[in-house]
């Protein structure tokens, strides 16, 4: 199948012509029933003729134009994802279309209908859009991602919003925390399902030594050796598990144990990624000093 994309150098057409060469070049298999051997891209660039031989070879066209700048920040829009239009585009190449009516603007999905559409579209409003793109540029800063469900607007939005992030963007520094025994930084904070952070201990350091009510926490060693105790506040049972980076493991900190960890190298670094399952609150920490061994 031979294909032409006109306006091919637009924000869409970019998007649909690299995924059709994805398809072309066998890089994307989800698709087994389309073959294309050809993708004639036009754009401001060509001539008039190159249209005229592009439209005598293809055997299907994507014509693709249009404008969507609205100013006011209380309208709400419809928005259309471009990855769920490539998908509907590509479905359209199969012959499997969404056929639909309209309703004054209204989208009315109708088997058969004359017209196409995408099925799956988001409304939200620029005062919204707005709200999100300013939490996503302060990520870096508050470390907080935001909830963002799996095909949600939220997670496209994020991902459209990451595509066009500057070099000087795509890095940023964290807070290290550092003393005699190492330090801690944090990585990441969720808004519902805790936070991140990386543990750097210093040969024979022994961290922690404090319990928690309610907060639990993995402790996954991804270098060196250590030994981590856990006991019941109340209890003199001890717990041990000794860890290493040879061999990842994730050791529960359980609510109403206190517990520590302790680098048992003389040379090396004790690297530990940390998960709490919530954020750290300052004014509420829910941490108590108590060693494990008396």
């Amino acid at each position: 199948m031979k294909i032409l994309v006109t306006g091919a150098r637009g924000f869409v057409g970019r998007n649909l012509t690299e995924n059709l060469k994805n398809i072309r070049d066998g890089k994307n298999r989800t698709r087994p029933g389309l073959v294309i051997d050809e993708i004639y891209e036009y754009g401001r660039e060509n001539t008039a003729q190159d249209l005229d031989r592009f439209c005598a070879e293809c055997d299907f066209v994507f014509h693709l134009a249009g404008v969507n700048r609205p100013k006011d920040p209380a309208v709400e829009l419809e928005l259309l994802f471009i990855d769920d239009l490539v998908e509907e585009m590509l479905d359209a190449l199969e012959g499997h279309e969404h056929r639909c009516e309209f309703d004054g603007a209204e989208t009315v999905p109708t088997p058969g209908g004359k017209y196409c559409a995408a099925p799956v579209t988001h409304k939200a409003t620029l005062g919204y859009i707005v709200e999100c793109l300013r939490s996503f540029h302060d990520q870096p800063r508050t470390l907080l991602m935001p909830r963002i469900a799996p095909g949600s607007f939220e997670k496209k939005l994020y991902s459209m919003y990451l595509s066009y992030l500057p070099k000087e963007k795509a890095v940023f520094d964290l807070k290290m925390n550092a003393d005699a025994r190492g330090s801690f930084t944090e990585l990441l904070k969720t808004a519902d399902h805790g936070q991140f952070s990386v543990n750097v201990s210093k040969p024979g350091v022994t961290k922690g030594q404090h319990w928690h009510n309610s907060k639990w926490e993995f402790f996954i060693v991804v270098s060196g050796r250590a030994l981590i105790q856990e006991r019941r506040i109340g209890s003199d049972e001890v717990w041990e598990f000794e860890v290493s980076g040879d061999r990842i493991q994730a050791v529960h900190m359980l609510p109403g144990y206190t517990h520590n960890i302790i680098n048992l190298s003389e040379t090396q670094d004790l690297v530990t990624l940390m998960w709490a399952n919530e954020i750290f609150d300052p004014e509420h920490p829910d941490t108590f000093y108590e060693p494990v061994e008396a």
